[in-house]
């Protein structure tokens, strides 16, 4: 049974299985969570079509936790001390939500980096106080109302501000978040969904590798 069928199906032993085989088979963790994503919007259909009901639906959400925690774990102890890139992410100043944020944090755990999670309504000088404490090469803004445009805005600038001498590369995402939110808040990249936020996450670190610095993209992504 494929992972995808075995969370359809919610059958979470076999899923367990499927995610340890793939692991063991050598599955780049990006493709097992597109997987384990890929199987939760099924059963977010079946929902829908009222074939689940939500008791089948809040199982579905605790045994793709219990799946994201086996990815994360079996990935990162395959990383060495110290080669972690490191990211900071928060939900902007005026945010209290933290869903997606929360998503993002345990794929881009599994995906080997180092993640330090400041919570939902962060305050710009606390970015910008922990960027100095901890090195980031990524710093995540995340965001799902309007009202928070403001806030994001702050932290960007005030980490611009700053003059860091080596600038972490901002990322902001939620569902609200476009081109022009982009050039607005002076962020370098902008994301809609998880996958693209970590693909542009592993883009700048092995740019950065590559080139000895972060790389920049002012005209989004």
């Amino acid at each position: 049974m494929s992972l995808i069928e075995a969370i359809v199906e919610l059958k979470k032993q076999e899923a367990m299985k499927a995610v340890n085989e793939m692991i063991s088979d050598g599955k780049d963790a990006l493709q097992i969570i597109e997987d384990c994503q890929r199987g939760m919007a099924l059963v977010g259909e079946k929902f829908e079509k009222r074939d689940y009901f939500l008791s089948e639906l809040m199982y579905s959400a605790t045994m793709f936790e219990s799946l994201m925690k086996i990815i994360e774990n079996r990935f990162r102890e395959t990383k060495k001390s110290g080669e972690s890139p490191r990211v900071i992410i928060g939900t902007a100043k005026g945010d209290v939500h933290d869903i997606g944020k929360n998503i993002v944090v345990m794929v881009l755990k599994a995906n080997g980096f180092d993640v330090i999670d400041l919570g939902v309504d962060v305050d710009p000088p606390v970015f910008v106080h922990k960027i100095k404490e901890i090195k980031p090469q990524i710093v995540g803004i995340s965001m799902l109302i309007t009202g928070a445009y403001e806030g994001l805005k702050q932290t960007c600038d005030g980490i611009k501000k700053e003059g860091f001498e080596h600038r972490p590369t901002i990322i902001i995402g939620g569902g609200p978040v476009t081109e022009k939110v982009r050039e607005y808040s002076g962020a370098d990249y902008y994301a809609n969904d998880v996958m693209t936020g970590v693909r542009i996450c592993k883009t700048i670190v092995a740019e950065g590798e590559k080139h000895g610095r972060t790389v920049k993209n002012t005209e989004g992504y």
